[in-house]
């Protein structure tokens, strides 16, 4: 008997995507540069544990801040970025896809007809779907 794996469904809502993108932009438009990180191979054990530290404390300092304000040019980027460009350039992109395999598909139909009536001569069936003529 087999199990049936829970999978999560993607989240299809307009608004919760659309207000989940907008955070995300806010948060990279409010994003520090980040730090240089020292060369671990130097450091000694002590030194490793007091950097581990120091990074926990400025990740907790990080989720303990507000969210940074959703500007209307964030608001405009998303729309433009998500809604207008993206779907344009996917959909270029999918039709040149289509344009470039129509020949190798034509070829692929083509040689798929030939082995199929090789086929049906080989094991005698072709007898069978040839129309008989009239006497």
């Amino acid at each position: 008997m087999s199990t049936i794996t829970n999978l999560p469904l993607p989240d299809l809502r307009f608004e919760n995507t659309f207000m989940k993108s907008l955070r995300t932009y806010a948060a990279e438009s409010a994003k520090t540069p980040p730090q240089a990180v020292p060369e671990l191979a130097l450091r000694t054990e002590s030194e490793i544990d007091l950097l581990n530290e120091q990074l926990d404390l400025d990740e907790q300092s990080q989720i303990d801040q507000p969210l940074p304000p959703i500007t209307p040019a964030i608001v405009a980027y998303a729309i433009i970025k998500d809604q207008i460009l993206m779907p344009l350039l996917q959909g270029i992109l999918y039709s040149g896809l289509i344009l470039v395999s129509k020949p190798y598909l034509r070829l692929v139909v083509l040689q798929g007809q030939k082995f199929g009536s090789y086929l049906a001569t080989i094991l005698g069936v072709h007898q069978f779907t040839r129309p008989r003529p009239y006497r």
